[in-house]
C-alpha cells in the first residue's frame, strides 16, 4: 500500500512537471529614445486611448493575446491602441492633493505680511522664508507632475513601441 501511494505521488508530480503550462503574456512598452521598458501584466489596472476615441478608458487588463487585449469586458485590437499605460488607484487624488499643497504653499509664502509701523523685522529673514516657501511649493508641484506623468498612458504611435512578450 505504501509503495503504491509513493508511486502515485511520483506519477502526479511528474505529470505536473512534464505538462507544459501556458506562459502568461505581457505587454511591453519600450521608449524609442531612452529604451526604458514598462511591462503591463494581466490583472493590472491600465488606462488606454483608442485611435477613434478622444477620452481615456480605465480598466483591468484581463487577457493579453498577440493580436488583442481584453480589458474588463472589452476586446481591443492592438492596432487600434493610440496610448496605453498603468493607472494606479489613488494616483488622481495624489496628483490633486500635491498640486493643491504646492499652490497653497507658494501663495501663502508670497502673500504680503501684516504691516506694523512699530514692528522691527529683519528683511533678510523674511525674504529667505519666502524663498523657502516657494521652493517647498515647487517641490510639491513637482511631485504632483511626477505622479501624473507616471500614471498617464504612453503614446505608442510616436514615442513608445508596444510589443507582446512571454
Amino acid at each position: 500500500m505504501n509503495f503504491l501511494l509513493r508511486q502515485l505521488i511520483i506519477f502526479v508530480f511528474t505529470l505536473i512537471l512534464v505538462i507544459p503550462s501556458e506562459a502568461q503574456k505581457k505587454v511591453r512598452l519600450t521608449n524609442k529614445g531612452s529604451k526604458q521598458e514598462i511591462f503591463l501584466e494581466e490583472g493590472q489596472r491600465i488606462k488606454y486611448v483608442l485611435n477613434d476615441q478622444d477620452g481615456k478608458v480605465v480598466g483591468i487588463l484581463k487577457k493579453v493575446d498577440s493580436e488583442q487585449l481584453v480589458v474588463d469586458e472589452s476586446t481591443i485590437r492592438i492596432v487600434d491602441i493610440k496610448a496605453i499605460g498603468r493607472k494606479k488607484k489613488g494616483s488622481g487624488a495624489g496628483t490633486g492633493i500635491f498640486a493643491f499643497l504646492g499652490g497653497s504653499v507658494i501663495l501663502i509664502s508670497l502673500a504680503p505680511g501684516v504691516n506694523c509701523l512699530t514692528c522691527q523685522t529683519d528683511t533678510n529673514a523674511v525674504n529667505s522664508g519666502k524663498a523657502l516657501g516657494v521652493i517647498a511649493g515647487l517641490s510639491f508641484a513637482a511631485i504632483a507632475l511626477h505622479i501624473g506623468a507616471k500614471n498617464s498612458p504612453k503614446d505608442v504611435s510616436k514615442k513608445w513601441q508596444l510589443d507582446i512578450v512571454d
